[in-house]
């Protein structure tokens, strides 16, 4: 089998190359050739020169594209349109594979070629600072934390979660045959917008495809301080928001009564967070309130987009 192995990056030059001797370093299975294509979207620091540097030293077959449109969504169907193979794996330049991670994508392709479609996996965070008490156990997801535990499940209805695009493994022909990304979702530059894997993962499971989460599969994911900041948390929430607008007016899956366009739950979501948020101010839990204020952005961000029928930059927000 050949596996590669796509790493969209916009100037992250050092990160990206603790994450390609990551992939050198990982033990190489007997029987899988891998190939690391790292899709450079626009970057203006060394990246260029970092990845050349990297197919000097490292025993590890590397690729570079330069895609000039921006957002990450579009570098992705870069990777898809150029790569060749059988199997494409996606991980981000924030990131460092297990040194099993490859044997784990040749153990579970190598057995179950005809049963499994795509698998996916676990982050396991990498804290820059020790990660603050008032963080909101429903909104990990903010920071790229994801555990579903220690047993390998089906992909489907009964899971409670996604394949996470930072760490998933795809059978280039399926790819190919549901189409590429949703280029109107997903972070363009520096801002927020997101849910691409949310879309894809869905449309996969939609076409009938098989996905597996492989507890096995684990990558080390680094959370930088900026991150960890109550700012960062409500532009992440209003970008999440907007792009689950943009996926509703792609997919309309709610059939149930809205209002200005907007589906009537997100405002009954809206409304009860903000009285919570008013009873943990009352009884000065300042970061009970936070956790429920999060809501509200998501609104905001979600009746923004949908009335401006376009996708928002989510830079300004949290200013």
């Amino acid at each position: 089998m050949k596996l590669t192995v796509a790493i969209p990056t916009y100037n992250r030059a050092e990160l990206l190359r603790r994450t390609l001797l990551s992939l050198a370093a990982a033990e190489h299975p007997r029987g899988l050739e891998v190939c690391a294509l790292v899709v450079d979207n626009n970057s203006t620091d060394e990246t260029r020169r970092t990845v050349e540097e990297c197919q000097q030293q490292l025993d590890l077959e590397i690729r570079y594209l330069f895609e000039p449109r921006q957002g990450k969504s579009r570098a992705l169907n870069t990777a898809i349109e150029t790569a060749d193979g059988d199997l494409l794996g996606m991980i981000d330049d924030d990131e460092e594979v297990a040194p099993n991670w490859l044997t784990a994508i040749a153990d579970v392709f190598g057995q179950r070629w005809t049963e499994v479609d795509f698998i996916g996996g676990r982050y396991v965070p990498q804290w820059e600072l020790e990660p603050p008490r008032w963080i909101p156990k429903q909104y990990t997801g903010v920071v790229g934390f994801s555990n579903p535990g220690e047993e390998e499940l089906p992909y489907g209805s009964s899971f409670k979660g996604m394949m996470p695009g930072g760490n998933a493994v795809v059978k280039l022909s399926v790819l190919r045959e549901v189409g590429g990304y949703n280029e109107s979702l997903g972070p363009v530059g520096k801002n927020l917008m997101g849910c691409e894997d949310d879309d894809m993962y869905h449309r996969l499971l939609d076409a009938g495809k098989r996905g597996l989460y492989c507890p096995q599969l684990n990558i080390y994911h680094r959370v930088p301080a900026y991150r960890l900041t109550k700012k960062y948390f409500r532009r992440w929430c209003y970008g999440w928001g907007a792009s689950q607008s943009v996926i509703d007016r792609h997919r309309a899956e709610y059939t149930g009564p809205r209002v200005l366009g907007v589906p009537r739950y997100l405002y009954g979501d809206a409304a009860r967070g903000a009285l919570r948020m008013v009873g943990s101010l009352l009884r000065l839990d300042r970061d009970g309130a936070f956790a429920h204020e999060l809501s509200l952005w998501v609104l905001a961000g979600f009746f923004r987009e949908r009335k401006e029928g376009r996708v928002l930059r989510a830079e300004a927000v949290g200013r």
